[in-house]
């Protein structure tokens, strides 16, 4: 299918395509193998963000699950549908329809802590994410395995309003430190902005940062609730350069 096509496709004529996509692979492969149910779930999981992630993604990924799905052994683990979204070489995020702003987020201590087998969620990270989603796109940016990201991320994120994911794969080692190299998004970094609780993650493109306070559980936590008038200021004055809106929130903050 052409980059023209895809513009114009309805979400019913995708949903027409995914379900053709599972029909091919029931008749073709033996039921419950590895590539049976990887495809059933991928693309059920495909036909429940309908609606809410832009189609030109839902695209990408189902273009993706054919490669994905001749690698599945009974010992792997099933990716998340937004983990097809997005490549293991630069630049790591698609082309698409996306917001004008880019919101990169750090998943530990940033968003959620671990204790033990629990995960916890930082206060206000459901209103954060509902209210910048509409203002922003949003990345989440762990350098976290993509097995273990997946997994919280169902606690940290339910309504999913990150449709991209990238993790510890996408990261670069500089001085035993995984850093996140801002330059492999695929974005202008003039509209970019992460938020991460260790600042040498971001060390290539410092002024392009916002260190938060690490969350290790405490209730009464406010710091995401802190940094939304700044975001959305940022959103809705139309700044062009981020960098400097960031300098000047530094030096107030």
């Amino acid at each position: 299918m052409s980059a023209a096509s895809t513009l114009t496709l309805s979400t019913s004529d995708l949903y027409n395509c995914i379900r053709q996509t599972q029909e091919q692979v029931i008749s073709s492969t033996p039921q419950f193998s590895p590539k049976f149910m990887f495809t059933v779930l991928i693309t059920n999981d495909l036909i429940s963000l309908l609606g809410k992630v832009p189609n030109e993604l839902l695209l990408t990924g189902l273009s993706n699950i054919p490669q994905i799905a001749e690698n599945i052994s009974p010992k792997s683990f099933y990716p998340s549908p937004q983990s097809l979204f997005t490549k293991r070489t630069a630049p790591f995020l698609p082309n698409y329809s996306h917001k004008r702003l880019t919101l990169v987020l750090d998943l530990d201590e940033t968003l959620g802590h671990k204790i033990q087998e629990k995960y916890l969620v930082r206060p206000f990270v459901s209103e954060f994410l509902s209210t910048l989603s509409e203002h922003f796109e949003i990345i989440l940016f762990t350098a976290a395995s993509q097995r273990y990201a997946d997994s919280v991320m169902n606690f940290v994120d339910p309504e999913r309003k990150i449709n991209l994911r990238l993790y510890k794969h996408h990261t670069i080692e500089v001085d035993g430190v995984l850093v996140k190299d801002l330059n492999c998004l695929g974005r202008d970094l003039s509209k970019v902005i992460i938020i991460d609780n260790f600042a040498n993650s971001f060390q290539r493109q410092s002024e392009n940062g916002i260190e938060i306070q690490s969350w290790l559980g405490d209730p009464n936590d406010h710091a995401l609730k802190d940094l939304l008038p700044f975001l959305l200021k940022v959103a809705n004055e139309n700044t062009e350069d981020v960098r400097m809106a960031l300098t000047a929130f530094k030096l107030t903050n």
